[in-house]
Formats: structure tokens, C-alpha cells, sequence
């Protein structure tokens, strides 16, 4: 994304805290600047939760693949931060999480729609 190292470490460790702010002042700044953060922080994710659990049997369980998946971001989120090229956010984590909880949503709905019309679950 075009990041250079800072020189301080930035975070969030309160739920909610940036989300509320975009919705709370999101008419001052760009609408492309909040939709990217708020919706696009969601969208990004949304293929690993519909694509994961079709390649990899053991993630078709919601608990088994928010559990890999919560602990993969955090580490990015970390990462982030401690390389000082970005913010670790905890609603990064949340907004991340909801477009991965979509995809397996619809991954799940797909997958039982298949198996019914076979005659078996999936």
C-alpha cells in the first residue's frame, strides 16, 4: 500500500473506537477514504472465507477457521506495528474478521445447496 517505516508505534486497542469515528465524522473527510476503510476492510476478506473452507476440509468448521483466521491477522496487525508501517487496530481485526464471517457464510449456504442437490452434505 505505498508505506514507508514511521517512527513511532501506532495502535487501537479499544473496540469500535475507529469504526465510530468514521461513522461519526465521516462527512469531512472523503467518502472514498471511509468506504475504503470501512467496507473495503471487510470486502478484502470476504474471498478467504469463501474460498478457505473449499480448499481446506478442516476450516468448513466456523470455530476452526475464525480461530486460524483471528490469530493470522493479529499477527499482521503486529507486525504492522512493530515494523512501523502501518497501526496495529483492533477494528481492523473486527471489520477483517465480519468479511471473512461473510464469505464462510456464503461458502456454507453454497455448500449445503450442492450437497442437497446430490443428496448428500459436503
Amino acid at each position: 500500500f505505498g508505506r514507508s517505516p514511521g517512527s513511532s508505534f501506532h495502535y487501537n486497542v479499544i473496540p469500535l473506537r475507529t469504526i465510530r469515528l468514521y461513522i461519526q465524522y465521516g462527512w469531512t473527510m472523503s467518502p472514498k477514504i471511509w468506504i475504503i476503510n470501512l467496507f473495503g476492510n471487510m470486502a478484502v476478506f470476504v474471498p478467504f472465507g469463501l474460498l478457505l473452507p473449499l480448499l481446506i476440509q478442516k476450516l468448513q468448521s466456523w470455530l476452526v477457521l475464525m480461530a486460524v483466521f483471528v490469530s493470522s491477522i493479529l499477527v499482521v496487525e503486529w507486525a504492522q506495528m512493530l515494523l512501523r508501517v502501518g497501526s496495529f487496530d483492533v477494528d481492523d481485526v473486527i471489520l477483517n474478521t465480519a468479511g471473512v464471517w461473510i464469505g464462510w457464510m456464503i461458502s456454507s449456504i453454497w455448500r449445503e445447496r450442492i450437497g442437497t442437490k446430490r443428496g448428500t452434505k459436503v
